[in-house]
């Protein structure tokens, strides 16, 4: 990324963003460190720097952490629990439930012996492997298996 300086008393740059050597594409964004905006829209949303607003911290020698939210910040993550949480009475106490029966969907019950379901999601490459079933282990051909294979060596007892 490379940053360009528009004005420097409004703090506002030019970022310009070029993408993998394949694309070639070259994105232009425009930072205004002061008001924190970045044409990208994240520094708005997160109220966090985006990769657009570090950069032109960067070239105008600016702490990036500055620009982020308090809500970021450890104090006010130790805000939250300093308040107290009442503890949940005994099951005794609750109010009676007023409403339909609740029961678990019985198909997403997991069985709990044989063999586990597979959960892969099958894509056209598989589609060849369903069709052909299975195949014998023997000579590899369709049809049979290595029980009933016609190429197995037969043992007569013969003597």
């Amino acid at each position: 990324m490379s940053t360009t300086q528009v004005t420097r008393d409004a703090l506002e740059y030019l970022v310009f963003k070029r993408d993998n050597m394949e694309s070639r594409g070259q994105w232009e964004f425009r930072v205004h460190l002061t008001e924190r905006l970045c044409d990208c829209g994240e520094f708005q949303k997160l109220h966090y720097p985006c990769c657009h607003a570090l950069a032109a911290c960067s070239d105008a020698r600016r702490d990036w952490t500055s620009f982020v939210h308090d809500v970021y910040t450890m104090k006010s993550v130790f805000n939250v629990y300093k308040a107290q949480f009442s503890s949940i009475p005994n099951e005794d106490m609750w109010s009676p439930y007023i409403g339909l029966p609740i029961r678990p969907n019985p198909t997403l019950k997991r069985s709990l012996e044989g063999r586990s379901v597979s959960t892969r999601f099958h894509n056209k490459m598989d589609e060849n492997d369903l069709r052909q079933g299975k195949r014998c282990g023997l000579c590899r051909g369709n049809g049979h298996t290595k029980r009933t294979c016609p190429h197995a060596p037969s043992f007569s007892q013969n003597n």
